[in-house]
């Protein structure tokens, strides 16, 4: 039986990113995964950042790390409801810790000493409001906000940069739409007067299968993905991202089972 595992859920909301979830927040999966290492490979060679996250028997994300060159990076610990407790760096001595008042669906991130992140989180643990503080004098620098649907995925992020006055101007919003299968359709990014759009299309099985972009002048890209490898549970191993016939990039998971 299908079930969907979190992939780093809130990791990125101090990044000035108009999104509470990581790109590929979610991904969809048979059998008791233990651990998954996800990359992408151009020409042969590693592009980017190793992601290795480590998931409970349950099923929650337990840790997250990012490696370049096999060096880790940064290291993200999770609660039992997945929300990151502590992000640290490639020393562990800079790190960022997260505090959460249960009572008042508040929560605050500190690093070095200093608030960072003040912000109201819903019943589910997923965050409504965000305010992005400076480290040098904790002065508001932006916030963000976002909205869900009835099955918690995320709908709408507002992105807000605070001018020197503190004043709140609109920066970007993302909007997205969601199947009955909880797969994302459509996305939606404005910022100012221009707009981008993409539309998700994915096969039987739950594969995504095309990715038709469009820019702010109206032009359309297509992406298809093709999927070269599956192990024995069914999960794709590695596909490729093709525009115009040329492979543009391919991505890679390795899953350990418990």
């Amino acid at each position: 039986m299908k079930k969907w595992i979190t992939l780093g859920l809130a990791l990125v909301l101090f990044t000035g990113v108009c999104s509470a979830e990581s790109e590929m927040n979610k991904l969809e999966v048979e059998g008791p995964v233990k651990n998954l290492i996800v990359w992408r490979e151009v020409g042969g060679q590693v592009n980017g950042e190793k992601k290795v996250y480590e998931f409970s028997r349950e099923g929650s994300l337990e840790k997250m790390q990012k490696r370049l060159n096999a060096v880790p990076m940064e290291n993200t610990s999770y609660d039992h409801r997945e929300r990151p407790t502590k992000i640290s760096g490639m020393t562990g001595d800079d790190q960022m810790l997260f505090v959460y008042e249960e009572g008042t669906q508040s929560f605050s991130a500190t690093k070095n000493g200093k608030r960072q992140l003040e912000g109201k989180l819903n019943e589910q643990g997923k965050p409504l409001v965000v305010k992005i503080l400076s480290e040098k004098d904790q002065t508001l620098l932006g916030e963000q906000h976002f909205e869900y649907d009835g099955r918690g995925n995320e709908v709408v992020a507002s992105f807000f940069k605070a001018d020197q006055t503190g004043t709140l101007q609109l920066g970007a919003v993302t909007k997205r739409v969601f199947n009955e299968k909880n797969q994302k359709i459509s996305e939606t990014i404005t910022r100012g007067s221009q707009s981008f759009s993409s539309e998700y299309f994915y096969t039987e099985k739950g594969f995504l299968e095309k990715v038709l972009a469009t820019n702010a002048a109206g032009k359309q890209v297509e992406y298809q993905f093709k999927y070269e490898k599956l192990d024995k549970q069914g999960n794709w191993l590695e596909r490729s991202c093709i525009k115009a016939g040329t492979v543009v990039f391919v991505e890679k998971h390795q899953l350990g089972y418990y």
